[in-house]
Parts: structure tokens; C-alpha cells; sequence
């Protein structure tokens, strides 16, 4: 789920210090009401085991009064990857291939014709 995320166990310490400034328990009416989501969902974000969506993650903290989630998240599970820019054949492709679009476009420009 790449729109998921969840909470890191620092993140976890961080949302309970500002959940206890606003004398809320864990699971308050006022929080998940705020936050536009469910209790269940709520219960999640605190279990910190399956994520939740990253929109709702969001909420939540910034109900807490939390305004940079990225503190609060799990950075672990965000893959970083980089792109795949090697296959088959592109050292032998590239050339012909430039030759190609040179060959179009001299058709092209020679059946195009400005007013």
C-alpha cells in the first residue's frame, strides 16, 4: 500500500506527549471526530503494526496539534529505490534510434508547410 504509512515508536512518544498536553485519552471522541475517522482506525494508528492511510495519518496528528507527521512516521517502510535504467539491447537501440527521429523529423518538416 503505497498511500499507507504508520506511526514509528518514537513517533508513538511524540503523539502521546501532545495527546496528554490536551488531557485526551488514547482513544477520545473529540480525537478521532476531529481527525474525520473511525475509533477502529484510531485504535490502529496506535497499534503502529498494519498501517493506515497516509491522509487519516495526517489528520490524526494534526488534530494532536501535530503539524510535521513526517516526525511521526515509520521512515523504515518507505522503500527507496532507485531507477532501472539498464535492459537489453539500449547501447545498440540508442543510435538507430536517434537516427529514427532525425529521418521523421526531416519528413515531417518537409510536408509541413507555415503560411
Amino acid at each position: 500500500m503505497a498511500d499507507s504509512v504508520r506511526a514509528s515508536t518514537r513517533g508513538l512518544e511524540i503523539v502521546e506527549q501532545a495527546r496528554q498536553r490536551k488531557g485526551w485519552n488514547k482513544y477520545a471522541d473529540i480525537w478521532y471526530q476531529a481527525a474525520h475517522t473511525s475509533q477502529a482506525t484510531l485504535k490502529r494508528f496506535w497499534g503502529a503494526k498494519e498501517p493506515i492511510q497516509k491522509d487519516t495519518f495526517i489528520k490524526i496528528c494534526e488534530a494532536v496539534g501535530l503539524t510535521n507527521w513526517q516526525d511521526i512516521v515509520e521512515h523504515s517502510q518507505i522503500p527507496i529505490t532507485e531507477p532501472d535504467t539498464d535492459f537489453v539491447g539500449r547501447e545498440e537501440r540508442s543510435p538507430n534510434l536517434i537516427i529514427w527521429l532525425k529521418v521523421v523529423q526531416r519528413l515531417l518538416s518537409s510536408k509541413v508547410k507555415v503560411a
